[in-house]
């Protein structure tokens, strides 16, 4: 019995877009006001453990991960999805995750993070490319 590490990672990512699409939202933790410091917020620290559960927190921190291992996925429909995931994220959720890592203390990641997916998104692209050359090469032979 083996493992394929690859689409298991794909699930990794798929649900880690899942949980964040459905948990990420404007003023996860209901602050008084965007103008105070977050050292200005008394409950700071409650409110976040109260409304950032723990699969959320691993989903905000390890979604990238998920994703660049993923990156030998050569089902068609693997990458489209997560391009998907990624376009809605950035669309919609960008600003939310931003929030969200701040107030775990993690917004150190979120460059890193960034460029994990910009890199995953490229070796995506190439792929796309190169089998596209293949098929028009394979098509071009036979003709």
């Amino acid at each position: 019995m083996s493992c394929d590490s690859v689409a298991q990672q794909v699930t990794l990512a798929r649900s880690c877009f899942r949980v964040m699409e459905s948990h990420l939202v404007f003023n996860i933790c209901n602050l008084p006001s965007s103008f105070l410091l977050d050292v200005e917020v008394p409950d700071l620290e409650l409110r976040v453990e109260e409304n950032i559960g723990d699969v959320l927190r691993y989903c905000c921190r390890y979604w990238t991960r998920h994703l660049n291992r993923a990156s030998g996925a050569t089902a068609q429909q693997d990458g489209e999805f997560l391009q998907a995931c990624i376009s809605e994220f950035l669309s919609i959720r960008f600003l939310f995750w931003i929030e969200a890592m701040n107030l775990l203390g993690l917004s150190t990641h979120c460059s890193p993070s960034l460029q994990q997916a910009r890199e995953w998104l490229l070796k995506v692209s190439a792929f796309k490319i190169r089998r596209r050359f293949r098929t028009s090469a394979n098509t071009q032979r036979s003709e």
